[in-house]
């Protein structure tokens, strides 16, 4: 929710435009290109600065309903996480949002070989870090080996770069095995390639942790538009304006922004109806109709590259039985759970703005027969098959649509167990071992 130019309120929420099994959700970046009107809780500075000065626009409150796994680049991969850590880190290049184009951020060019194999990036010059040292190709060598060697969930996008070569101070070739088209997707993705200050990184690093990550789970340092000042687990994250953001501040934008943890989402609604918070996105559908009818708040309902999906952990017990797994894929209602959450069903792994995206693949339908079909075929034909189903709590979609497999797969004889779990422990579940998840 942000105040508006008529001082109406605004909730955001992101319409899935994709769907697997969970909906797609909106993904919120407050950045230095933000230039609204402020927030109900500090009135606008009184100035007569030009536009091409910084206008203050005091602070904005954004309601979340969980909190971060870190702030560390090498190691954030899910939700408000990736949104914490892209406000204060950047990368090579990010997506418009205008168009969803690939465009240049730290670098400000690239090339490609005739064998698609090098790609040669130029960097932008005078760039520094929130600690006043330079933005060049060693920190971007750096970065890599550090996202490498701490092999977290950014390190799976970036497999398949063979090495990262300096140049000279401002020129870096990475060399992907064989071509490799998702490369730049993969560096303009809020949650690979972002890049942290070496000479922090090693100020802060230990015999025992050589790349920091205790400190930097809970600190910042990149070339970003803002910069973590503090942390209570569970309340609250506070980022300030980094005066020195090398793309300047022209005209009106946010000196801080405080992402305040509000689990439930009818406690997110009371407090945009106070006015204790600016901005929630992410709300369940049930919410929607009640919020439009109030004057002061202004509804907003836009696209997102996200989407959400069931894993299954076919490494052990049932899941392992590919038939089962063919069974539950029939058994599903997926227009129901489209339903409860306001959106359509996916078409394939990539949502529809992003390249690579293929609109003539097949979607899933619900068949039971088939369901039933496969589920004789496997070798649990016949048995008490038990199953759990871990969400994220506070999510209210995310219960309506466990509920709805729940009763999907109880209609083939599968029983299934609903346990909600906060961000950090579903996290850990579903990007670490699978062999010892729960």
């Amino acid at each position: 929710m942000i105040k508006t130019k008529d001082g109406k309120r605004k909730i955001s929420v992101g319409k899935a435009t994709a769907f697997v099994l969970f909906f797609s959700l909106i993904l919120t970046v407050i950045s230095g290109c933000i230039s609204e009107a402020p927030s109900e809780t500090i009135a606008p500075s009184e100035t007569t600065a030009s536009p091409e000065e910084f206008i203050d626009s005091g602070k904005l409150i954004f309601s979340v309903y969980t909190d971060i796994v870190t702030m560390d680049p090498a190691e954030a991969f899910v939700w408000y996480s990736c949104t914490i850590a892209r406000n204060c880190y950047e990368g090579l290049c990010e997506y418009d949002i205008k168009d969803y184009s690939i465009k240049p951020l730290l670098a400000k060019s690239w090339d490609v070989s005739e064998d698609g194999t090098e790609w040669t990036f130029h960097l932008r010059e005078g760039v520094k870090f929130q600690d006043g040292t330079d933005f060049n190709a060693e920190a971007v060598k750096f970065n890599f080996e550090r996202i490498n060697a701490i092999k977290k969930g950014p390190s799976t996008w970036i497999e398949k770069i063979k090495d990262v070569q300096v140049i000279d101070e401002h020129t870096v070739k990475i060399t992907t095995e064989g071509v490799w088209a998702f490369l730049l997707d993969a560096l303009a993705s809020h949650r690979v390639f972002l890049i942290a200050s070496p000479t922090y990184v090693e100020e802060h690093a230990t015999d025992e942790d050589p790349w920091a990550t205790e400190w930097m789970h809970g600190h910042t340092c990149g070339t970003g538009p803002y910069k973590a000042v503090e942390w209570v687990p569970e309340q609250y994250i506070k980022l300030q304006r980094n005066e020195n953001y090398w793309k300047g501040w022209k005209g009106k934008h946010f000196s801080e922004v405080v992402y305040q943890v509000n689990k439930e989402d009818s406690t997110a609604v009371l407090k945009l109806k106070t006015g204790e918070v600016d901005l929630v996105n992410n709300l369940a559908v049930d919410f929607w109709d009640e919020l439009k009818k109030e004057p002061n708040l202004l509804v907003k309902v836009f696209p997102s590259m996200s989407q959400f999906y069931i894993y299954m952990n076919n490494c052990r017990g049932p899941l392992e039985d590919k038939n089962l797994r063919w069974a539950i894929t029939y058994a599903i209602d997926y227009d129901a759970m489209a339903k409860a959450a306001n959106t359509e069903q996916a078409q394939g792994p990539l949502p529809k703005m992003m390249l690579g995206h293929d609109n003539t693949l097949p979607v899933y339908k619900r068949d039971l027969e088939k369901a039933k079909e496969y589920l004789n075929k496997s070798s649990y034909a016949g048995k008490q098959i038990n199953l759990v189903l871990s969400y994220v709590t506070g999510a209210k979609v995310h219960v309506d649509t466990a509920l709805i497999v729940k009763e999907s797969l109880a209609d083939i004889g599968i029983n299934v167990k609903l346990q909600g779990l906060t961000w950090p422990t579903f996290a850990g579940q579903i990007y670490g071992d699978p062999r010892e998840a729960g």
